[in-house]
């Protein structure tokens, strides 16, 4: 059996200060091997303070906005550990020992392809709904299956339920673990004409089949 190795794939557009934070702490865990940032087209300043901060990350540059799923297409194709930790680069008050705790039992239960970081702290409709887990965007899995699940075609907020897709109807492992941690409000972020978009987007999507599907798929883990 491989070593177990571990790298964490970050993409961002337009996420400045956010990402350094994120950088900064899981930076100071030595569970993670290598940091592998993408940059999706940003037209502010991130990819220069995240080179200035952590000389140590590399930094994929795609040439405009494609959005996160072909950004995470890309970081992967430049994944050479074993294992791929996907964090999202808006992620604040975090529990570190949380994400520790479910890399080292990825890495001591190695029979596991795929483990999601179940948002503790998202709100109750959240929870109900269970897109505390089926969309968190903070997984840990193996980088060959990662790889896989990520050919299918899938855009916006469609990359976690086509991942969900692929590992819960494979002969595939999935287990979830719980971390404490918040998400940037989508207006502290993006102008209203784009996050009345994306809210759009997503009601489309909680109407959809795949996701009540999935639903009940999550039963079985």
């Amino acid at each position: 059996m491989n070593k177990f190795t571990l790298t964490c794939l970050i993409p961002f557009y337009n996420e400045s200060a956010r990402c350094v934070s994120v950088l900064r702490q899981l930076t100071t865990t030595a569970e993670i091997d290598r940091f592998i940032c993408v940059d999706d087209g940003s037209t502010d300043n991130t990819t220069r303070l995240v080179q200035t901060t952590f000389p140590q990350v590399k930094i994929i540059v795609l040439p405009e906005n494609r959005g996160k799923s072909a950004a995470i297409q890309a970081g992967l194709e430049e994944v050479t550990t074993t294992h791929t930790l996907l964090f999202d680069a808006d992620m604040h008050d975090f529990s570190v020992d949380e994400v520790e705790a479910g890399i080292q039992a990825v890495r001591n239960n190695r029979g596991i392809d795929l483990l999601i970081f179940q948002q503790k702290n998202d709100p109750v409709l959240s929870k109900v709904l269970n897109t505390d887990i089926l969309f968190s965007g903070e997984r840990i899995g193996k980088t060959a299956a990662l790889r896989a699940a990520c050919k299918q075609k899938m855009t916006g907020y469609f990359l976690e339920l086509a991942m969900n897709h692929f590992f819960f109807s494979q002969q595939y492992v999935v287990r979830c673990m719980p971390l404490h941690a918040s998400n940037y409000m989508k207006l502290q972020k993006w102008p209203i004409q784009t996050t009345l978009k994306k809210s759009w987007q997503l009601f489309l999507l909680l109407c959809s089949g795949q996701f009540w599907q999935q639903r009940q798929q999550l039963r079985r883990l």
